[in-house]
């Protein structure tokens, strides 16, 4: 399987903890993106720490887009930082570029 790293610009976000794998919320002003995380967060894993660190490389797994109800009533982090990630795989059409550049930088 042939992974990339990208380095992601994210506005906002939501982690969704469990101790078989876990997801994160990366939220622009225009859509939110879904990664499905191969390893596991637990209370004492260093992605505890993801909202408040930046260029962290994290192993993670799928990148797909998601939706409002997705998004879900999980405690966000209202915070501005990069997320340098190696990504496994991605949706089909996904344009990394152009959600980003959805994001307002205040």
């Amino acid at each position: 399987m042939l992974s990339s790293i990208h380095k992601l610009l994210c506005a906002k976000s939501v982690v969704q903890r469990h101790e078989s794998g876990s997801r994160i919320v990366l939220r622009s002003d225009s859509s939110y993106l879904i990664v499905d995380c191969t390893i596991p967060m637990t209370a004492d894993s260093l992605s505890n720490y993801l909202p408040r660190l930046s260029d962290r490389l994290i192993v993670l797994g799928y990148l797909r887009s998601a939706n409002i109800q997705e998004f879900g009533t999980h405690k966000s982090f209202p915070c501005k930082y990069t997320l340098e990630a190696l990504i496994l795989k991605q949706t089909p059409g996904l344009d990394l570029v152009a959600w980003e550049e959805s994001i307002r930088l205040e």
